[in-house]
């Protein structure tokens, strides 16, 4: 079942198997909801015994709405509103609800999941610091330089045991950039951050070629397979973790 629909303010696309037990909630572009049309059928292709529901929102002001507080601006003109506040709270209070009556499920039911790229990977991670509706996240390429996001972390821990993906661009920190530069130090820092807490069940970083806009589509893929424990997607964690 693939399904249009509108949620609150935010556009949606609903995908769902039958028997789905284990649900996504990614965070895309308005403008780009083709892209999870072109992950679904790969996620079936590679494994197609999965039974899973994904959830994709889409979101039209990337840096307002995606933004946990509010930053200078990085890169350009624009700064960072800081209002995902908002949609993290939509979330709590209707959206996972609202989401749960669509896919005709009860959470006690269900795993639910979180995940994104770039600033909606740094959100989803932060969605797992400020609520407890999540299981695990993906977080592909996420803003991890993101002003004060390093100090936040290391006091604000997911708040139940989860189940966590990073994955980088091997050129990612090599920019011109001063704050974007910081990237590969900031991924490595937080995944060995997540590697020696209780309250992170399973943490892997995987290191994949390119920059940041490098095979976007495949690398969610390989987020969304080893969330839903696709065993051939980490096979080898202890490379994945300490290279390059």
């Amino acid at each position: 079942m693939v399904k249009n629909m509108q949620l609150g303010k935010y556009p949606c696309k609903i995908y769902k198997d039958e028997q789905a037990n284990k649900i996504i909630v990614w965070f895309v572009d308005a403008q780009k909801m083709e892209l999870p049309d072109r992950v679904y059928e790969k996620l079936k292709i590679e494994k197609p015994d999965i039974s899973y529901a994904m959830v994709v929102i889409g979101i039209s002001d990337w840096n307002r709405e995606l933004s946990p507080w509010q930053a200078p601006a990085v890169f350009g003109e624009e700064a960072f509103a800081g209002e995902g506040i908002y949609l993290q709270k939509w979330l709590k209070e209707e959206g996972m609800a609202k989401i749960l009556q669509q896919l005709e499920l009860q959470k006690k039911n269900v795993e639910l999941f979180v995940g994104g790229y770039s600033l909606a990977g740094l959100f989803a991670l932060w969605l797992l610091s400020e609520t407890d509706l999540f299981q695990g996240a993906v977080s592909c390429s996420g803003s991890l330089w993101y002003p004060g996001w390093m100090e936040y972390a290391k006091t604000h821990l997911p708040q139940k045991e989860s189940q966590i993906y990073l994955s980088l661009g091997k050129k990612e920190e090599k920019v011109r950039n001063a704050i974007l530069s910081t990237i590969g130090d900031c991924t490595r820092e937080l995944y060995h951050l997540y590697r020696k807490t209780k309250e992170v069940q399973e943490v892997v970083l995987e290191w994949n070629d390119g920059n940041h806009f490098t095979n976007i589509e495949e690398r969610m893929v390989k987020g969304f397979l080893w969330l839903l424990r696709n065993s051939v997607t980490v096979q080898n964690h202890e490379q994945l973790r300490l290279s390059p």
